[in-house]
């Protein structure tokens, strides 16, 4: 299992502003009737991909660059997921693929984490505008200062 690790990573995933509007798209996909997935349990089998990367020293050279082991953990779950939702997108897949799905994915991951991450930070440049991070960013100010 990973523990608390799975609900902070979905924590992180939905409280970043830069990550909020992927979060936002893979939860859309997640509750798409032709392609619906349980969306928590999902990341919590990529939560459990992260932490054995970690654990068997395959972000090592990424945790030096970030010099942030948080960061990089999040940011490598988040690129795993993110590697997991296209892959369900483009090939409209459904629940009965997911097995096969994580399987692969926890393959891509461990077989090249940095292009993992650096592939998925292109996307949030490219994929989701500048202006909906804003709103996003702006959204979580103002949940953070109410009582």
């Amino acid at each position: 299992g990973v523990g608390l690790l799975g609900l902070i990573q979905a924590t992180y995933l939905t409280t970043t502003p830069e990550l909020i509007p992927f979060a936002r798209s893979a939860l859309a996909l997640a509750r798409n009737p032709d392609q619906e997935f349980p969306f928590l349990v999902l990341s919590i089998n990529v939560s459990r991909i992260a932490l054995q990367a970690l654990r068997d020293g395959l972000l090592n050279r990424l945790v030096i660059e970030e010099e942030n082991v948080w960061t990089t953990v999040n940011t490598f779950y988040a690129a795993v997921l993110h590697h997991v939702v296209g892959r369900w997108r483009r090939e409209h897949l459904t629940i009965t693929s997911s097995g096969c799905v994580l399987q692969e994915a926890e393959k891509t991951a461990r077989s090249s984490p940095a292009s993992l991450v650096r592939g998925f930070e292109r996307s949030l440049a490219s994929d989701f505008s500048v202006q909906s991070k804003q709103t996003a960013r702006e959204q979580v100010e103002r949940d953070s200062k109410e009582p």
